[in-house]
Protein backbone atom coordinates (compact mmCIF):
# COMPACT_ATOMS: atom_id res chain seq x y z
CA UNK A 1 0.00 0.00 0.00
CA UNK A 2 2.71 2.48 0.99
CA UNK A 3 4.85 1.78 -2.10
CA UNK A 4 1.72 2.32 -4.18
CA UNK A 5 1.20 5.66 -2.41
CA UNK A 6 4.68 6.76 -3.39
CA UNK A 7 3.82 6.41 -7.09
CA UNK A 8 0.67 8.54 -6.83
CA UNK A 9 0.33 12.29 -7.32
CA UNK A 10 1.09 14.01 -4.02
CA UNK A 11 -2.38 15.55 -3.55
CA UNK A 12 -4.09 12.16 -3.92
CA UNK A 13 -1.67 10.46 -1.55
CA UNK A 14 -1.99 13.25 1.00
CA UNK A 15 -5.80 13.13 0.91
CA UNK A 16 -5.87 9.36 1.32
CA UNK A 17 -3.31 9.45 4.14
CA UNK A 18 -5.32 12.11 6.00
CA UNK A 19 -8.53 10.06 5.65
CA UNK A 20 -6.85 6.88 6.89
CA UNK A 21 -5.27 8.70 9.85
CA UNK A 22 -8.62 10.20 10.82
CA UNK A 23 -10.18 6.75 10.88
CA UNK A 24 -7.31 5.34 12.91
CA UNK A 25 -7.90 8.08 15.48
CA UNK A 26 -11.70 8.17 15.35
CA UNK A 27 -12.09 5.94 18.40
CA UNK A 28 -10.28 8.53 20.48
CA UNK A 29 -12.16 11.49 18.98
CA UNK A 30 -15.57 12.56 20.22
CA UNK A 31 -17.00 13.46 16.84
CA UNK A 32 -20.09 15.65 17.11
CA UNK A 33 -23.22 14.76 15.21
CA UNK A 34 -23.99 17.23 12.45
CA UNK A 35 -27.58 15.96 12.32
CA UNK A 36 -28.82 16.29 15.87
CA UNK A 37 -29.20 13.73 18.65
CA UNK A 38 -28.58 10.03 18.07
CA UNK A 39 -31.40 8.42 16.04
CA UNK A 40 -33.38 5.86 18.05
CA UNK A 41 -32.91 3.14 15.43
CA UNK A 42 -29.09 3.52 15.47
CA UNK A 43 -27.93 1.95 18.75
CA UNK A 44 -24.39 1.06 17.58
CA UNK A 45 -21.65 3.61 18.10
CA UNK A 46 -18.72 1.49 16.88
CA UNK A 47 -18.03 -1.30 14.43
CA UNK A 48 -17.16 -3.57 17.38
CA UNK A 49 -20.65 -3.12 18.84
CA UNK A 50 -22.27 -3.41 15.39
CA UNK A 51 -20.66 -6.68 14.26
CA UNK A 52 -22.66 -9.03 16.56
CA UNK A 53 -25.84 -7.48 15.10
CA UNK A 54 -24.39 -7.97 11.60
CA UNK A 55 -23.81 -11.65 12.38
CA UNK A 56 -27.37 -12.07 13.64
CA UNK A 57 -28.67 -10.71 10.32
CA UNK A 58 -26.57 -13.23 8.34
CA UNK A 59 -27.58 -16.65 9.67
CA UNK A 60 -28.73 -18.25 6.40
CA UNK A 61 -26.02 -20.29 4.67
CA UNK A 62 -27.01 -19.28 1.12
CA UNK A 63 -27.09 -15.62 2.12
CA UNK A 64 -23.62 -15.88 3.66
CA UNK A 65 -22.29 -17.53 0.49
CA UNK A 66 -23.80 -14.72 -1.60
CA UNK A 67 -22.24 -12.15 0.75
CA UNK A 68 -18.84 -13.73 0.16
CA UNK A 69 -19.21 -14.17 -3.62
CA UNK A 70 -20.52 -10.73 -4.65
CA UNK A 71 -18.20 -8.41 -2.73
CA UNK A 72 -15.20 -10.69 -3.41
CA UNK A 73 -15.75 -10.79 -7.17
CA UNK A 74 -16.42 -7.06 -7.23
CA UNK A 75 -13.29 -6.23 -5.26
CA UNK A 76 -11.08 -8.63 -7.25
CA UNK A 77 -12.20 -7.25 -10.62
CA UNK A 78 -11.70 -3.70 -9.36
CA UNK A 79 -8.17 -4.39 -8.14
CA UNK A 80 -7.38 -6.42 -11.26
CA UNK A 81 -8.28 -3.43 -13.41
CA UNK A 82 -5.83 -1.19 -11.52
CA UNK A 83 -4.16 -1.49 -8.11
CA UNK A 84 -4.44 2.27 -7.63
CA UNK A 85 -8.09 1.62 -6.81
CA UNK A 86 -6.86 0.65 -3.33
CA UNK A 87 -6.49 4.38 -2.67
CA UNK A 88 -10.10 4.98 -3.73
CA UNK A 89 -11.27 2.17 -1.46
CA UNK A 90 -9.20 3.44 1.49
CA UNK A 91 -10.41 7.00 1.04
CA UNK A 92 -14.09 6.09 0.66
CA UNK A 93 -13.91 3.69 3.60
CA UNK A 94 -12.29 6.32 5.77
CA UNK A 95 -14.89 8.91 4.81
CA UNK A 96 -17.61 6.35 5.60
CA UNK A 97 -16.37 5.65 9.11
CA UNK A 98 -16.27 9.37 9.85
CA UNK A 99 -19.67 10.03 8.21
CA UNK A 100 -21.42 7.30 10.21
CA UNK A 101 -20.65 9.33 13.33
CA UNK A 102 -21.39 12.73 11.86
CA UNK A 103 -24.71 11.49 10.39
CA UNK A 104 -25.86 9.47 13.41
CA UNK A 105 -28.88 11.68 13.96
CA UNK A 106 -30.46 10.60 10.65
CA UNK A 107 -32.88 7.65 10.79
CA UNK A 108 -31.38 5.99 7.69
CA UNK A 109 -28.01 5.74 5.97
CA UNK A 110 -28.92 7.08 2.53
CA UNK A 111 -26.97 10.35 2.82
CA UNK A 112 -23.97 8.50 4.26
CA UNK A 113 -24.17 5.96 1.40
CA UNK A 114 -24.34 8.78 -1.13
CA UNK A 115 -21.33 10.61 0.28
CA UNK A 116 -19.24 7.44 0.52
CA UNK A 117 -20.30 6.26 -2.96
CA UNK A 118 -19.58 9.65 -4.48
CA UNK A 119 -16.18 9.76 -2.75
CA UNK A 120 -15.34 6.34 -4.19
CA UNK A 121 -16.47 7.29 -7.71
CA UNK A 122 -14.65 10.64 -7.68
CA UNK A 123 -11.45 8.96 -6.48
CA UNK A 124 -11.67 6.26 -9.18
CA UNK A 125 -12.31 8.92 -11.81
CA UNK A 126 -9.36 10.97 -10.56
CA UNK A 127 -6.96 8.04 -10.14
CA UNK A 128 -7.65 5.91 -13.20
CA UNK A 129 -10.80 7.02 -15.01
CA UNK A 130 -11.94 3.37 -15.07
CA UNK A 131 -15.53 4.08 -14.14
CA UNK A 132 -16.94 0.87 -15.61
CA UNK A 133 -14.89 -1.16 -13.09
CA UNK A 134 -16.18 1.03 -10.25
CA UNK A 135 -19.84 0.62 -11.27
CA UNK A 136 -19.44 -3.15 -11.70
CA UNK A 137 -17.91 -3.40 -8.22
CA UNK A 138 -20.81 -1.54 -6.62
CA UNK A 139 -23.39 -3.54 -8.57
CA UNK A 140 -21.87 -6.95 -7.81
CA UNK A 141 -21.38 -6.26 -4.13
CA UNK A 142 -24.88 -5.04 -3.48
CA UNK A 143 -26.74 -7.30 -5.93
CA UNK A 144 -25.51 -10.57 -4.41
CA UNK A 145 -25.87 -9.30 -0.84
CA UNK A 146 -29.39 -7.97 -1.34
CA UNK A 147 -30.53 -11.19 -3.05
CA UNK A 148 -29.29 -12.94 0.09
CA UNK A 149 -31.27 -10.61 2.35
CA UNK A 150 -34.52 -10.36 0.42
CA UNK A 151 -34.86 -13.98 -0.74
CA UNK A 152 -33.03 -16.05 1.87
CA UNK A 153 -32.67 -14.10 5.12
CA UNK A 154 -36.01 -12.33 4.54
CA UNK A 155 -34.78 -9.22 6.33
CA UNK A 156 -33.85 -5.66 5.45
CA UNK A 157 -30.14 -5.09 4.71
CA UNK A 158 -28.27 -3.27 7.47
CA UNK A 159 -26.78 -1.09 4.74
CA UNK A 160 -30.04 0.90 4.72
CA UNK A 161 -29.20 2.20 8.22
CA UNK A 162 -25.45 1.59 8.62
CA UNK A 163 -23.94 1.53 5.10
CA UNK A 164 -20.30 1.92 6.18
CA UNK A 165 -20.45 -0.56 9.06
CA UNK A 166 -22.39 -2.98 6.87
CA UNK A 167 -19.83 -2.88 4.07
CA UNK A 168 -17.02 -3.29 6.59
CA UNK A 169 -19.01 -6.20 8.04
CA UNK A 170 -19.11 -7.90 4.64
CA UNK A 171 -15.34 -7.78 4.26
CA UNK A 172 -14.71 -8.63 7.90
CA UNK A 173 -16.97 -11.69 7.54
CA UNK A 174 -15.11 -12.68 4.35
CA UNK A 175 -11.80 -12.40 6.21
CA UNK A 176 -13.13 -14.43 9.16
CA UNK A 177 -14.54 -17.11 6.83
CA UNK A 178 -11.27 -17.37 4.89
CA UNK A 179 -9.26 -17.63 8.12
CA UNK A 180 -11.73 -20.21 9.52
CA UNK A 181 -12.71 -18.02 12.48
CA UNK A 182 -16.34 -18.12 11.36
CA UNK A 183 -18.33 -20.73 9.39
CA UNK A 184 -19.55 -20.04 5.89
Amino acid sequence: FFSLCLTMPSRTTTWTAVCVLVVMAYNTLALPSLTGPWAENKPYDSFQSFYPFYQSEHQNHVSRVLHVIGPSIGMLQLLHSDLRHLLAIATAGSVGFVMCHLMRGLPNGFLEFGIVGLTFLVMVKHLTGKMKAAYITIFLGYFFAWVGHFFFEKNKPASFIYPSYSLAGDYFMIFRVLTKQEPL
